[in-house]
This record gives structure tokens, C-alpha cells and sequence, in this order.
């Protein structure tokens, strides 16, 4: 063996068994276990809360088994809507319906007043997550998900399917401290071809994460009085 091989040989030796040493300054990897976070867990279970109630055929309440009677007397339900979010309610509206619903630590509030010469209505609702708190990051999300639950309670509580046509720029509206953005919609009564407006923001109010819808007929509008009615919220 010449002395080259030999070189070649011992180089060969020690690359071996540095290859079995650790670099004192390496630290193992850190593993990032995936999972839902307490935020994303509330919205979810929030939204799936919402929208797992279903009108039994006596008018009530039921909900995986447990029933609700709603609230039918004015009263109650005046009460109720000031519990949710108090402001000042157009004169020609009556409380019509409410619901005061807890489960599992959630919770739903409803209450619905009506115009009874045109259909026109205001419904306004908290979703409640008793002990739970979501971050300032998911609010926009929570945000859609309190409006997609008006729109759906409205539909089964004011007895009107909507259809969108059109609408105009978003306005944001100062209330309890925070930028809340409200929605302007032209729709149409799928059932009667009547022409409504429809007005719709969330913010997080008393309870919980709140939302205001105002249906207004097309003939009664008055783009004024509804954004007093909105300036009007504490």
C-alpha cells in the first residue's frame, strides 16, 4: 500500500466517526402540534349553536332535544331587547317574538319587532360563550357569523326569504368604542316581489358578540331615521 491509499484510508476513518458525533450547540427540533385554538373552537361552536335550532310545529323551541317557549308578551320581549342592546326603536315597530336560550354554556337571544302596515322588521340577537373569549384577530370572522345568523333567524322567525339585488357602499358607526361596519342591501321578498332594504352589522355588545338587522319596506325607507336608529345604540 503506497501512501496515498494509506491517507486515503485514515481520512476515511475519521469522517466515519465524526459522523457519529453530535454538535454540542444543536438543539432538536421543536415539534408544532396543529390544532384548532380556543378562538376558532367558540366561532364554530357558536355558529353551529345558532343554527341548530328548528321551529316545532306549537311555535316553540328545539334543540337537540331540549325546547324553548319564545317569549310573546310585549313586555318581555321589550325587556329582552334591552338586555341585548339598547338604542332607540323606530315607534311604528311592535316586539313581536324573543328568545332567551342557554345551553352547554352557550347561549342565543333573540328578539324580533315587526311594522304590521308594511313588513317591515328589526331583529337583534347575541351569541354567548359563557367563560370564552375571542381574540381581537377572529372578530371580522365573528363577525360573519352573527350576520349569517340574523339572516337565517330572520327568514324562520319573520316568516320572509331575501334575495339580494343590489347595495350601496358599507358605512362604519361608532358603537360602544368600537369601528363596526353596517352593510346597505337592496332585496327583494322572493314570495311577493316587494322591494326591501336591508341594514346589518355586529359588534360585541353586553352578553356576547351582538348583530342588528333592519328589513325596511322599500316605500317606508328613510335612510336618515335608520342610521339615527343605528347612531342611537350604547
Amino acid at each position: 500500500m503506497n501512501d496515498d491509499q494509506q491517507w486515503d484510508d485514515d481520512q476515511q476513518g475519521q469522517d466515519d466517526e465524526n459522523a457519529w458525533d453530535e454538535p454540542a450547540d444543536v438543539e432538536p427540533m421543536a415539534v408544532k402540534k396543529k390544532g384548532w385554538s380556543t378562538t376558532t373552537k367558540v366561532i364554530v361552536a357558536l355558529a353551529v349553536f345558532g343554527g341548530g335550532f328548528a321551529v316545532i310545529c306549537c311555535g316553540g323551541l328545539v334543540y337537540i332535544g331540549m325546547s324553548f317557549q319564545p317569549k310573546t308578551d310585549p313586555q318581555e320581549i321589550t325587556a329582552l331587547t334591552k338586555e341585548i342592546v339598547e338604542f332607540d326603536i323606530p315607534a311604528d315597530f311592535q316586539p313581536v317574538t324573543g328568545i332567551d336560550a342557554q345551553v352547554f354554556g352557550y347561549g342565543m337571544q333573540l328578539a324580533l319587532h315587526e311594522s304590521p302596515k308594511d313588513r317591515s322588521s328589526l331583529l337583534v340577537m347575541t351569541l354567548m360563550a359563557r367563560g370564552q373569549q375571542v381574540d381581537g384577530n377572529a372578530e371580522g370572522e365573528m363577525s360573519r357569523v352573527i350576520q349569517q345568523q340574523l339572516q337565517q333567524q330572520h327568514q324562520q322567525w319573520a316568516k320572509q326569504t331575501l334575495r339580494v339585488e343590489g347595495s350601496d357602499p358599507p358605512r362604519t358607526f361608532e358603537i360602544r368604542g368600537q369601528q363596526v361596519e353596517f352593510s346597505f342591501e337592496k332585496c327583494e321578498d322572493v314570495s311577493t316581489k316587494g322591494k326591501f332594504r336591508r341594514v346589518t352589522g355586529a359588534f360585541k355588545g353586553k352578553n356576547g358578540f351582538t348583530g342588528v338587522m333592519l328589513v325596511i319596506n322599500e316605500e317606508s325607507y328613510d335612510e336618515e331615521a335608520v342610521i339615527k336608529t343605528i347612531e342611537s345604540i350604547k
